[in-house]
């Protein structure tokens, strides 16, 4: 497990690591690496309410959610088009529409709730609707810092790690991955060599050209009692 600061933390006993997980950007910038988006999120909305009769009203809504992404083609990656059948680049844009219905209807005039001497009121209630919840950003984050052009991903599990004579520390020297460990600087990292060939062959991650942001189909009903105070 690695720290904010870059430090490799062992979980194991005799304190050998489990596996190495590595990102670097190729051109050695670590901003180069980040994740820049630009989002455009917006919202409509609109209601009627409709007094139906003295005892009867009905709730009408919709709700638009839109959102929208420039396309990253300074991320493409020709491999994964090709392994995948689609542009890593394709960005996130997606509506959801999410109509609703309520209604609200008082029965305290009933015969069976008037004929009970605790109760003074009574109503039902009730509704329907799509409803979506707040979109995670990195789904739109993650296909910007992930293109396997920007940076290279390095990754050895335990059955590819030969420790030597000495610590954990010289597998890392024989990768030439001395950039893992941190300098006197935090957050600063040494010379990784020239990693310039991989781009374009790291992992990459993507949203599928037909993702819809979900959605949910909720009703709800409820039965609301006024009682006379006891005396």
């Amino acid at each position: 497990m690695e720290d904010l600061d870059g430090i490799v933390l062992m979980t194991s006993l005799n304190g050998n690591l489990s596996y190495l997980r590595f990102i670097k950007p190729v051109t050695g910038n670590l901003m180069d690496g980040a994740a820049i988006v630009d989002i455009d999120m917006s919202t409509f909305y609109i209601e009627d309410v409709v007094d139906v009769s003295d005892i009867l009203t009905l709730n009408f809504g919709v709700r638009v959610d839109t959102i929208e992404q420039p396309e990253n083609t300074a991320g493409y990656n020709a491999a994964f088009e090709a392994l995948a059948g689609f542009r890593n680049t394709v960005p996130l844009d997606s509506s959801v529409i999410q109509p609703r219905f309520g209604y609200k209807l008082d029965i305290g005039g009933t015969k069976l709730i008037s004929g009970m001497d605790r109760i003074e009121g009574a109503e039902l209630s009730g509704g329907i609707g799509v409803f979506s919840g707040r979109v995670p950003q990195v789904w739109m984050t993650n296909p910007a810092a992930n293109t396997g052009v920007a940076t290279v991903y390095f990754g050895n599990w335990a059955t590819d790690i030969n420790l030597g004579t000495g610590d954990w520390r010289d597998y890392y020297d024989g990768l030439n991955l001395t950039c893992l460990l941190p300098d006197a600087q935090p957050n600063e990292y040494g010379d990784c060599g020239d990693i310039s060939a991989y781009a374009g062959a790291g992992a990459a991650v993507a949203n599928h050209p037909d993702f819809q942001v979900p959605s949910d189909l909720k009703n709800v009903y409820g039965l609301n009692i006024i009682f006379k105070r006891w005396s």
